[in-house]
């Protein structure tokens, strides 16, 4: 991998909460399988798409350690923060 580094932010489904992140990204030992069932459950579409090309998907883990949390108006709360 040539950068770790991740960030991310999410995108609200309604009102204006979201949670910002940053971390390390490495690859994992884990596959789709594992918590296919979980996912389907979730969004039902993508179960023909883990059928499909599950065994081609490579999974990442990120440790993080930075999230933040902006709720309700112009607050912003620090959830976590870790030193690597």
């Amino acid at each position: 991998m040539a950068n770790s580094q991740v960030a991310f932010i999410t995108i609200p489904s309604s009102g204006n909460e979201y949670v910002k992140a940053k971390g390390i990204a490495q690859k994992s030992t884990k596959t789709i399988f594992g918590f296919a069932d979980q996912l389907i459950a979730k969004v039902p579409g993508c179960k023909e798409t883990i059928e499909y090309v599950g065994e081609s998907l490579i999974l990442f883990e990120v440790r993080l350690h930075a999230i933040c949390q902006a709720g309700t108006g112009d607050k912003l709360q620090i959830i976590s923060l870790h030193k690597n």
